[in-house]
């Protein structure tokens, strides 16, 4: 390859572009500055994405490598991009009201990416398109893949177990073994090993091939092939565990092991990628009919300029002037509910939903005696239940009503373990479904609570988070009532259908009382 003679200055037809271009990254950066320094602040604090900090850097050497190239085009503003920054900003701003940081944050990235495009124009975009899509990395983003690979890796893990030939009780994302018990948690979903491979993946595949078919199917096995090894590396690990009666594979080599198997695939899979590899893209030096194309009328960026003042200045400014009002009436749950009297003062469980940054919370227990109990299988027997109420006057960022940290159990809690059932009928028109689960103490082997859940947002009742948060969005644009609450109903499950009746009941009741004013 024939490299490009450097340019020693800066083309005449670049410098005001680039001034141009610079400011208005600027005034991006700080009208949205709290979704830009949000991404720094989960890269610092959480090591799945901590690859962000180099995102940035890798891009603009990208770009530097092509500057000789790019030297010999003279930028050009595309107006046709600016109703599509102007569509990103709206998209950010749906982000924004509801409290959905992953929105802002994708929505903030494509806008400086969109802004870059517009005022360089479609030409100079070609030359660094890679460059410029890799920034959308920059974004922390596959915390909502956690449950479905968990889902996969135990699913995966035991059918390897059971081939092997070890007896397994399976039950969700618990497993028992002969030997002892096993569960897939956060931290086993494989999702740091998916997000690096995939990250290294891209940028191998853009720098190794040339023919778009073969850097799409790298990319694809840079996703498929990690979910595969982690599913296997959780089956080595529970079968060193069971074969050494665990005393191995439980303690800080677990984490050993898993490091080691997935640098090994890793370095396996790139390697292998390597035989296919094609010579680099050329770029030839520069000829006088290129020359000759650079116009000797540089167009004016000014107006352009001012078009994405008023876009970037407008949604900001929306989000600021659709503030709710963050008062809240006072929370306390009625004295009866159904057939049953709320019980002041008792607590028959351990357990309760974890939330974050509510502003209001009620819980209490319901008996068909409000006499006192000491445990749950005391005076009154299996006829309790324990509802919870909490409630937003609007989400926010670190205040959201629909946020996948607020769940009904936190991960490796001391006591009690979940199982999801899904979503179920009531057989009442509200809450008309709901999420079902099943939680079970350790400590007090035999108990088991049976749990439904569901949110409220403006009048309506509804199980799905996605939904919600489009309400959510039209609730506050609109002006309309932007307090959501999440309510809870727990029974212990002795008989299902019993408890089930127990709670349709119950729920029913807890529904009629949220609508009312």
């Amino acid at each position: 390859m024939n490299p490009l003679p450097s340019q020693p200055h800066l083309p005449l037809a670049w410098r005001t572009p680039l001034v141009w271009l610079l400011l208005l990254l600027g005034l991006a950066v700080a009208l949205f500055a709290a979704t830009a320094v949000s991404m720094p602040a989960v890269w610092q604090r959480s090591e799945t994405f901590a690859h962000g900090w180099i995102i940035l850097p890798i891009s603009l050497w990208l770009i530097w490598e092509r500057r000789a190239a790019l030297a010999v085009r003279a930028p050009a503003p595309a107006w046709s991009v600016l109703p599509v920054v102007a569509g990103l900003g709206f998209l950010w701003l749906l982000g924004e009201v509801t409290g959905t940081l992953i929105v802002q944050q994708y929505a903030f990235v494509a806008l400086l990416i969109g802004i870059t495009v517009g005022v360089l124009g479609f030409e100079v975009a070609r030359l660094i398109a890679f460059p410029l899509a890799f920034l959308l990395f920059a974004v922390p983003f596959g915390e909502g893949l956690i449950a479905p690979l968990m889902d996969f890796t135990a699913h995966f893990s035991v059918a390897l177990l059971r081939a092997t030939g070890i007896p397994v009780l399976h039950e969700g994302t618990f497993i028992t073994l002969p030997s002892g018990d096993w569960s897939v948690v956060e931290g086993c979903s494989g999702l740091r090993y998916l997000i690096a491979t995939i990250t290294l993946g891209c940028l191998y595949a853009y720098l190794t091939y040339q023919s778009p078919w073969r850097r799409a199917v790298f990319v694809l096995a840079c996703i498929i092939v990690p979910v595969i090894a982690n599913g296997i590396r959780a089956y080595m690990i529970m079968l060193i565990g069971h074969m050494s009666d665990m005393q191995l594979a439980t303690g800080v080599d677990h984490l050993l092991y898993g490091w080691v198997f997935f640098g090994l695939v890793i370095f396996v899979m790139f390697a292998v990628g390597s035989f296919w590899r094609e010579p680099p893209e050329r770029f030839d030096a520069p000829s006088s009919e290129q020359e000759a194309t650079v116009p000797s009328r540089r167009p004016a960026f000014w107006p352009q300029a001012l078009g994405y003042v008023l876009v970037l200045a407008t949604f900001p400014a929306w989000a600021w002037l659709s503030r709710p009002d963050p008062r809240l009436a006072p929370l306390e749950l009625p004295a009866r509910m159904a057939a049953l009297e709320r019980a002041p003062g008792e607590r028959v469980i351990t357990w309760e939903a974890e939330t974050h940054g509510a502003d209001q919370r009620a819980s209490a227990v319901y008996r068909a005696s409000a006499s006192p109990a000491s445990s749950p299988g005391a005076a009154g027997g299996g006829d309790w239940v324990y509802a919870e109420v909490t409630c937003w006057a609007s989400s926010r960022q670190d205040a959201e009503l629909l946020n996948s940290q607020n769940r009904l159990l936190r991960q490796k809690h001391p006591d009690w373990d979940m199982l999801p059932a899904g979503i179920r009928p009531t057989g009442h028109e509200r809450p008309e479904q709901v999420r079902e689960a099943e939680i079970r103490s350790r400590s007090q082997k035999g108990e088991r609570l049976l749990v439904w859940d569901w949110w409220w947002l403006g009048g309506e009742h509804f199980t799905h988070p996605h939904y919600g948060k489009l309400r959510e969005a039209l609730q506050r644009l609109s002006g309309g009532d932007t307090r959501g609450c999440w309510l809870v109903a727990a029974t212990p499950l002795v008989a299902e259908d019993a408890a089930r009746e127990r709670l349709a009941t119950f729920t029913a009741t807890l529904a009629a009382w949220q609508d009312s004013p």
